[in-house]
């Protein structure tokens, strides 16, 4: 799944077009096209991870999830029943460990309550359920050089600043580019071409520039021109 995601987006970085920023976006960008042939082409995956309205009998989040795996579909990485917060942070400190082995990018896990009639009862907040919360993985930084500053222009004209870097590996991920966003962030944070930059690769996302090493400048810096 990790190289479908990064195949696709070097694909839109051929055809000048925004990167997506996670594997999120990018299933959702496929669904909405309104050529099916291209979201067959973007070999998306669908990984259950819980019911909606449903008349299974089960009492237990796991019950039910163990009865659809059973029917066919396919499993996360991991998955546990876990008794105490200890539980918890076992499975948390394997699969912090184990994530650059998965199939697919992950930023994280998510803890839910087991009983269903206890998520019945804590319910929902607007946007969330109370019976869940993510637990995230602590964010992967690196000190890389900025080489060149590329501008993409996409569909609809909007021009996007793309940062080549020195390849670099995070956690067995080779970073060649990293988002700029628009030129007002390159103003805001003053990145310069040869600048040595801090870049931050989060689990599933792009990874992005959060620091420039001011100091460790040289005089070989160029600015960048609109």
């Amino acid at each position: 799944f990790k190289d479908e995601f990064f195949r696709i987006n070097q694909e839109r970085i051929k055809n000048g077009e925004a990167v997506f920023a996670n594997p999120r976006n990018a299933a959702a960008g496929s669904l909405r096209q309104l050529d099916s042939k291209i979201a067959a082409s973007r070999n998306l995956v669908f990984l259950p991870y819980g019911l909606g309205q449903n008349t299974l009998k089960h009492k237990l989040l796991s019950q039910k999830m163990k009865y659809i795996y059973n029917l066919g579909f396919r499993k996360p990485p991991r998955n546990s029943t876990c008794q105490s917060y200890d539980d918890i942070q076992k499975i948390y400190e394997i699969m912090k460990n184990e994530r650059d082995s998965y199939e697919m990018m992950l930023d994280g896990m998510v803890i839910k309550v087991n009983e269903i009639s206890a998520q019945i009862d804590m319910g929902y907040t607007v946007k969330n359920p109370r019976f869940s919360v993510a637990y995230k993985f602590p964010a992967v930084e690196k000190i890389t050089t900025i080489k060149e500053i590329v501008f993409q222009v996409g569909r609809t004209g909007v021009v996007t600043p793309v940062a080549v870097v020195e390849p670099t590996d995070i956690d067995g991920v080779v970073v060649e580019r990293a988002t700029l966003h628009n030129f007002d962030e390159i103003e805001r944070k003053d990145i310069r071409i040869n600048d040595k930059v801090i870049i931050l690769r989060s689990g599933d996302v792009i990874p992005k520039i959060i620091k420039v090493l001011t100091h460790k400048r040289d005089g070989s810096e160029l600015k960048v021109k609109r």
